[in-house]
């Protein structure tokens, strides 16, 4: 397989088989020339896989028939010199005179217009392939660098700005701070009136439905009628238990224990001591006393028997 011709190469022996056409060897070199375009082609074929994504970028550059008239050139010019070839070697064989100098200069001058159409084909592919050759390479190179810069200045003004806004973070930080306390205190405030209104309402709705008869226990002023604190319960996971906080609120006969949440509504324990009914059943006091106390109430037994059973509703109630 012949060589492959540079460019530089290509370009000297066709100025010169131009300007000298009795002294060039260009004929000799036209499976190099054709070497050359396949080796070309073969290569732009292969940039065009290898580098796939490129493919958008470069729409309409790469082309199957871009070769096509260097082709047909070649195919012209290829058909012309075997049919010559033939001819002289024929006419030749006819006279019985080959003088291959004389063999040589005719081929040149038949086929002149023929090289000079396969050598402007050539050119014209070579001059597509520099001008893909630059979009490829120097002029991509130059859109990254134009990227680049725009890219350092887009970053740099993005920089000023985090600076600018920087500045105010830590005044910002403690605004959201005093924020959250201001919600926390009226998520508090309210939270705790609308389980005293709610509390207000649930009693309301308890002495309506239930008559209690308990005797009061005595009640001293001193320590206050409500109170408010934390109390710990037991956790209930079943590999680790821990204890965990929960607020207490005690207020009219109430105890309300919160959950975790507290903005769910918490358990409602009603402090009694016991509550009375009325028996269904008309008893005395002496059948009552009888039942609870376990013994037979006799008439001379009477005032006893009464203060034992004052006594029994004390420590019942």
């Amino acid at each position: 397989m012949p060589d492959a011709l540079t460019v530089d190469e290509f370009i000297g022996d066709t100025l010169n088989d131009v300007r000298h056409p009795l002294k060039s060897d260009f004929i000799s070199k036209i499976s190099s020339v054709r070497c050359t375009v396949y080796s070309l082609d073969e290569m732009q074929n292969l940039n065009s896989i290898v580098v796939f994504p490129m493919e958008t970028f470069m729409q309409g550059d790469i082309k199957s028939d871009l070769k096509k008239p260097f082709e047909k050139a070649l195919k012209d010019y290829e058909y012309k010199y075997d049919k010559l070839r033939k001819e002289k070697l024929q006419t030749m064989k006819e006279t019985g005179c080959y003088v291959p100098e004389a063999f040589t200069e005719g081929m040149t001058k038949d086929l002149e217009k023929e090289r000079r159409r396969l050598q402007l084909e050539t050119c014209e592919y070579l001059i597509k392939v520099n001008e893909l050759k630059a979009k490829r390479g120097a002029d991509l190179l130059q859109h990254l660098i134009d990227f680049f810069y725009v890219q350092t200045h887009y970053l740099r003004e993005c920089l000023g700005v985090m600076d600018h806004f920087g500045k105010s973070m830590t005044d910002l930080s403690n605004r959201v701070n005093e924020l959250h306390k201001i919600n926390d205190i009226q998520k508090r405030r309210l939270v705790d009136t609308r389980e005293e209104v709610k509390g207000v309402l649930d009693k309301e709705s308890v002495q309506t439905g239930v008559t209690y008869a308990a005797q009061p226990t005595p009640l001293n002023r001193a320590f206050g009628t409500k109170k408010s604190g934390f109390l710990l319960k037991k956790s209930d996971g079943k590999v680790k238990r821990v204890w965990q906080r929960r607020r207490v609120h005690i207020a009219d006969g109430e105890l309300c224990l919160y959950h975790a949440d507290e903005s769910k509504p918490p358990v409602r324990l009603t402090l009694l001591t016991c509550q009375v009914k009325l028996p269904t059943e008309s008893m005395d006091n002496d059948s009552i006393l009888n039942h609870s106390t376990g013994g037979g109430g006799g008439g001379g037994n009477q005032h006893s028997t009464t203060s034992e059973g004052k006594l029994y509703f004390d420590l019942v109630s």
